[in-house]
């Protein structure tokens, strides 16, 4: 029985949620003992190291990309997304963590109507208000300080929702497999060099 292409992304989705949230689970594990940039280039490092048999295994299509600034410019946003992300889940509780991270959605929704020129239909729209509504609740502001961790957590979704669009932009004709291997190559010198200042 041939599978639709919907049901293999509502299974990918799942499998990536889920894989995220093991992910947030052992950075908040490590932040006890180890510094968010620290913890940043370790995951950029082993992500290459992972990618690369991949990389090589589909030489040579994968390693070529439509705009190699493009990449670039992806990966210093998201530099800066990744560190203000894993510097957030450090200092908050995952349940925070998590409601605030859900404003990512939100973000990119607007930023694909203004620079992709997307339409959404009104449930959709309905959708994202509500989810709005349940974040205010949670993180509650006015009622309750805003922590610096929250903070952080919004200004990664923010320049997280960027790095998407950019990332759907290289889609239209790069693979999967080169975008994620060029998003981890190119952060692992910066987030190197940031990390040893935070060594000993």
């Amino acid at each position: 029985m041939k599978i639709s292409n919907k049901v293999i992304v509502i299974i990918l989705s799942l499998l990536g949620t889920t894989t995220a949230a093991i992910m947030v689970t052992g950075i908040k594990i490590l932040s006890y003992e180890l510094n968010p940039f620290i913890i940043a280039f370790y995951r950029c490092l082993f992500g290459v190291l992972i990618m690369i048999p991949f990389m090589i295994y589909n030489h040579p299509n994968s390693w070529k990309t439509s705009s190699i600034k493009l990449q670039l410019l992806r990966c210093t946003i998201n530099v800066y997304s990744m560190i203000s992300w894993f510097t957030a889940i450090a200092t908050l509780h995952l349940e925070t963590a998590a409601a605030i991270g859900f404003t990512t959605p939100l973000f990119t929704t607007l930023l694909a109507i203004i620079f992709l020129g997307e339409v959404i239909k009104m449930q959709r729209i309905t959708a994202l208000i509500i989810g709005f509504i349940g974040i205010l609740v949670v993180i509650r502001p006015g009622f309750i300080p805003l922590e610096t961790g929250a903070l952080w957590l919004l200004s990664a979704a923010i320049s997280f929702s960027f790095v998407i669009i950019i990332v759907k932009k290289l889609m239209e004709k790069d693979t999967s497999l080169t975008t994620t291997f060029y998003h981890m190559a190119f952060m692992t010198p910066p987030t190197f060099l940031i990390a040893l200042f935070f060594l000993g």
